[in-house]
């Protein structure tokens, strides 16, 4: 089955912008999944959040998320406090920096994407970021507001996947690896 985006949104480099989409490299779907089932009868089981101090049952509405400040000691947040907070996503990966693709250890790479060109009008620029990249051997340096978490993100020259084909005929496609947030600063300071 063909890899569907799960992102759509804009790659801008300066005043060039582009339509792109986003997809997963990889799949989990010849992952083996079990489910808990209780020997005697043979049905599943279901999670239930049970209060650590009564072992009673905890009913949704009484759910709530609390930041430990030290031990037995919590900040209570409701999701509106959350929601509040919560990082504005502009749907576009402004690309703030190239640096040179074997600068960056392997160590820093996490989860794999292909990004694509998402209109043909927008593909021929979209190729042009990508060639330079190439032809240059640089990584463009982003970042990404994915799951309501800012991430860093790696721009990669891909041949791979073709979602199309440019003017030039060359396959149109790069890697974006979203980086752990820990290598986030390291990888925009340079």
């Amino acid at each position: 089955m063909a890899a569907r985006p799960f992102w759509k949104g804009y790659m801008k480099l300066s005043l060039v912008t582009c339509p792109v989409a986003m997809m997963a490299a990889t799949s989990e779907e010849e992952k083996v999944r079990f489910h808990v089932l209780n020997r005697r009868t043979g049905n599943r089981i279901l999670s239930q959040y049970v209060d650590a101090g009564t072992g009673k049952p905890v009913d949704e509405a009484n759910e709530v998320k609390g930041y430990a400040r030290s031990e037995d000691d919590y900040v209570l947040l409701e999701d509106e406090d959350l929601e509040s907070i919560e990082l504005e996503s502009v749907r576009t990966i402004d690309i703030q920096s190239f640096i040179a693709a074997d600068s960056i250890d392997w160590i820093w790479y996490d989860t794999p994407y292909y990004l694509t060109p998402d209109d043909p009008i927008g593909e021929e620029a979209y190729c042009v970021i990508r060639d330079a990249m190439r032809s240059t051997a640089m990584v463009g340096v982003s970042r990404l507001v994915l799951n309501r978490r800012e991430r860093a993100i790696i721009l990669k020259p891909r041949t791979e996947l073709c979602s199309g084909r440019c003017a030039s005929g060359m396959k149109c496609a790069m890697g974006a690896n979203i980086s752990p947030r820990s290598a986030a600063s390291s990888l925009t300071q340079s």
